[in-house]
């Protein structure tokens, strides 16, 4: 019948998608995405341009990985279409310490991560520097950071080469970190102000 020729045709389909997704993932990674389901460190620093897609590909493999401890997709610029893949990544990795997310036009959904990172409990380092945040974001991301019942547990946060200004004086009020990282985000004299005054009051 027509009706089972064409439910066969879009079973077809969607493995080929799949098959084809997995198999562009491979070639710009360098490894068998068996990988991302056992090592603890996962690196795909400029992985030849990871785009949305494939993030939600290395979201999906990545759930199965209870022991990752630092991730590293910086510079591959998949932007707010990959942040919510991103934030599953998160979510689904108790174990995960440190994750660099620089240099992937983030934009305003470096907030979402923000948020992630502020209720995982386990994530002690988190880098979003050059991700074209703004004063917004930047707001957004602190209020997620500073709300986070009994400290979000980072230690480590790296904004740097950010657009938000003065609004990075309210990063005084996220409690817990010991490195904080905010060079040329035009934070100025009053931001700067803010952020000395909290360091003063320790």
């Amino acid at each position: 019948p027509a009706s089972a020729r064409s439910i066969h045709s879009m079973r077809r389909g969607r493995r080929f998608c799949s098959t084809a997704a997995t198999s562009r993932l491979v070639s710009k990674i360098g490894r068998p995405t068996s990988a991302l389901s056992t090592e603890r460190s996962l690196d795909f620093l400029r992985a030849k341009g990871l785009d949305a897609e494939d993030l939600l590909l290395v979201s999906t493999l990545v759930k199965t990985n209870a022991g990752v401890e630092s991730i590293d997709v910086s510079g591959n610029g998949f932007g707010a279409g990959g942040a919510e893949s991103l934030v599953a990544i998160v979510r689904s990795s108790p174990q995960l310490s440190k994750l660099d997310a620089s240099q992937n036009n983030l934009r305003a959904s470096a907030a979402l991560l923000a948020e992630a990172a502020a209720s995982h409990g386990s994530l002690r380092s988190l880098a979003m520097s050059a991700n074209a945040i703004g004063a917004s974001a930047c707001t957004a991301s602190v209020e997620a950071l500073a709300a986070a019942a009994g400290g979000s547990g980072l230690a480590e946060l790296n904004l740097s080469h950010n657009a938000f200004g003065r609004a990075g004086g309210g990063l005084a009020a996220v409690p817990g970190l010991s490195s904080l990282r905010l060079a040329s985000c035009a934070v100025g004299a009053a931001g700067t102000t803010e952020l000395a005054a909290a360091l003063a009051a320790g």
